[in-house]
């Protein structure tokens, strides 16, 4: 596939979070896809797993919406920067327990690195600064 699909897909896989479309978002997934997210060592496998960890943020934010700021790809490898904003309403799943909800606001840059082989994600490599969201919904000091 060209780089051009592989953007195409990294596209839809963010159109289809902004949309809660979890079955088109599920479909854009290889059956052994993995997610890591190397800030808090969560992984994920497989693609029920990944779509359920992606689904989390918007049960968690429920007016959760991502903005694609940069995409870039070749050779198989597409990276994304997009910027997440949402209202902090749910319980947010983080690797040493939930995080109750706090109503605060918050605004999330990340960085996504997606591996894609025969038109379907097969990894992905989510980095975005953990402290920086901590800090935005009141539960540690702001980062200095």
């Amino acid at each position: 596939m060209s780089a051009a699909d592989n953007e195409r897909i990294v596209r839809a896989y963010l159109d289809a979070f902004n949309a809660r479309d979890w079955t088109a978002h599920a479909a854009l997934l290889a059956e052994d896809a993995v997610m890591e997210v190397p800030g808090t060592g969560e992984r994920y496998r497989g693609r029920d797993a990944v779509s359920a960890s992606e689904r989390a943020w918007t049960d968690a934010f429920e007016d959760a919406r991502i903005d694609l700021d940069h995409l870039a790809g070749g050779g198989g490898v597409v990276v994304a920067e997009y910027t997440g904003t949402g209202t902090h309403t749910g319980p947010l799943p983080g690797p040493d327990g939930e995080i109750a909800p706090t109503g605060r606001p918050g605004t999330l840059r990340l960085c996504d690195v997606f591996t894609i082989r025969d038109g379907r994600i097969v990894a992905v490599r989510e980095y975005y600064d953990t402290m920086a969201l901590l800090a935005e919904l009141g539960l540690v000091g702001a980062a200095a």
